[in-house]
């Protein structure tokens, strides 16, 4: 962003955020007497990244008549502020931390804070909005959210399976993936119960019988058998919990009906893919071009330029990996459903490409494909068979005390209930 001098004086604060305090440097643009631009600091000053710490601050920047607020993307710690100062009413910006990395001599957060106040104001950093809209915003936190239990959950699972595995038990041989009819099988094991009893409550155990009979005549020992049972509480917690984020998360795609129509268009996207979509790229408005969304999504190479000399090396580091990665994901399926895509990826896989390689560039296919969607609002150009819903409104059930208290206890922690007077 570059401040457009309309006035005698432009003010900007920019923050310096970490996780207990905030440094606040205000910097004024004025026009010289020879008109020309100079930049000043009138005011340093330190908050507390509290509450009311972030409300102190607030009224000091309306005392300096700063509207525009800038700062570094500094992990969970800037969003607080972010949120707090646009409900106040500031323009609030975002800049990644690298692109306000010292060029050397000294380092302190003021000289940091005034850096970023000095290279905003000349557009020297890549400067940007959260989504304004709330929705977005919490869509973005589920399926986030979502992503990180998807992985605590094939954690825990890896851990069921090299407990088995120091057995000498192949249990993926068995299960491929630990689905609920493992579980019941797992749950069924550690408390000692015979193989009838276990195929009764899931029948489609019957087909594997003999494998089971196979796995039950090795007894673990008592410290395995405890570890595992405590494994298989965790991954049940995490089950239910991802199934409850899968309901509010479906909640969100119902008011985004008719993106969500066109996107389920697309080959290899389903409903939670979509969320992910639409939670990362926001409005896609705020693209111009679909070469912009794909850079974005990390799907373009970086570029050497020197003279007539080009040369394309590896993707871009600077993008979006979530994008990215759930992008790569689709690609994967889309391969599978589109003839068209899947006759582009097998001519690059002739031409001596990697398949790694074919696959994104199908994926920079389909991101492409998406921005002409969303912003011509038309649906996938190829006409593809399946069967996906439509997302729908989701009961989403509250817990209990009692069941919140179970559900902490399981996952690890001790938890007490305090005795209130009534």
């Amino acid at each position: 962003m570059v401040i457009q001098m309309g006035a005698m004086e432009h003010l900007v604060g920019a923050f310096d955020v970490h996780k207990r305090d905030v440094v606040c440097h205000v910097l004024g643009i004025f026009l010289d007497e020879e008109k020309k631009i100079v930049a000043k600091t009138l005011a340093v000053r330190r908050f507390s990244r509290s509450l009311d710490g972030l409300g102190e601050l607030a009224e000091f920047l309306r005392e300096m008549d700063v509207k525009i607020v800038v700062m570094e993307t500094t992990g969970h710690y800037c969003l607080k502020v972010y949120s707090f100062m646009e409900a106040e009413g500031f323009d609030a910006w975002l800049v990644p931390a690298r692109d306000n990395k010292p060029s050397g001599g000294k380092k302190t957060d003021e000289t940091d804070a005034e850096r970023l106040a000095r290279r905003f104001v000349a557009g020297a950093v890549r400067a940007y909005k959260l989504p304004s809209d709330r929705k977005i915003r919490a869509l973005r936190r589920y399926v986030r959210t979502r992503k990180a239990m998807v992985e605590d959950l094939a954690t825990w699972k890896n851990r069921v399976i090299r407990i088995f595995d120091e057995a000498c038990i192949d249990i993926k041989g068995v299960f491929s993936s630990l689905g609920k009819g493992a579980l019941v099988f797992l749950e069924g094991y550690v408390v000692g119960k015979d193989l009838d009893s276990i195929i009764e409550r899931w029948p489609r155990l019957a087909k594997k019988k003999d494998k089971l009979l196979a796995i039950m005549r090795t007894r673990l020992d008592e410290a395995s058998i405890a570890s595992l049972r405590s494994a298989l509480r965790v991954i049940r917690v995490l089950m239910r919990e991802i199934e409850a984020l899968d309901r509010r998360i479906e909640n969100i795609l119902v008011e985004f009906g008719r993106e969500v129509e066109l996107l389920l268009t697309v080959p290899g996207v389903g409903l939670k893919s979509c969320a992910v979509i639409l939670a990362e790229i926001a409005n896609i408005r705020r693209f111009s071009s679909a070469k912009k969304v794909a850079s974005y999504a990390g799907l373009v190479p970086t570029v050497y330029k020197s003279g007539d000399k080009i040369v394309y090396g590896r993707l871009r580091s600077e993008c979006n990996k979530r994008l990215r990665w759930i992008l790569y994901e689709v690609a994967l399926n889309a391969i599978k459903v589109s003839p068209w895509l899947r006759s582009f990826y097998e001519r690059l896989v002739r031409r001596g490409k990697a398949k790694k390689q074919a696959l994104i560039a199908v994926a920079r296919k389909i991101v492409v494909g998406i921005w002409h969607i969303l912003t011509k609002r038309v649906p996938w150009k190829e006409a593809i068979r399946r069967n996906v819903r439509m997302p729908r409104k989701r009961r989403v059930a509250g817990l209990t005390v009692r069941e919140a208290m179970r559900v902490l206890r399981e996952a690890g922690y001790i938890v007490m209930r305090s005795q209130g007077r009534s």
